[in-house]
């Protein structure tokens, strides 16, 4: 059940973190100075902010980073935190059991 609540949590703060990276981008354009919309901002960033990535980002090969996501695996107290720092959210928030989207 906890790796499953973990799971989810940690879906939900890849896809917030990605957001976070969409707002940070220049709204403007380097070359002309007009504004680029956020439509067009998403297209310019890499879709670098996958499950792999968090994976790589921790050392863990893609299967074992694919279970945790999935819930499907447990994992050691050293990688939640490692996962947490990644992502930039608490352990805590990773273990809290929330209502769905």
């Amino acid at each position: 059940m906890i790796a499953q609540i973990i799971g989810v949590n940690m879906c939900r703060a890849l896809q917030i973190y990605k957001e976070a990276k969409e707002r940070n981008l220049e709204g403007r354009c380097p070359h002309c100075n007009s504004t680029i919309s956020l439509k067009k901002r998403r297209q310019l960033i890499p879709n670098e902010y996958t499950q792999a990535w968090v994976g790589e980002q921790c050392g863990l090969s893609k299967a074992t980073i694919v279970h945790y996501f999935q819930g499907t695996r447990s994992m050691p107290v050293e990688r939640l935190i490692k996962i947490a720092q990644v992502l930039d959210v608490t352990v805590s928030y990773l273990l809290e059991e929330r209502l769905p989207f």
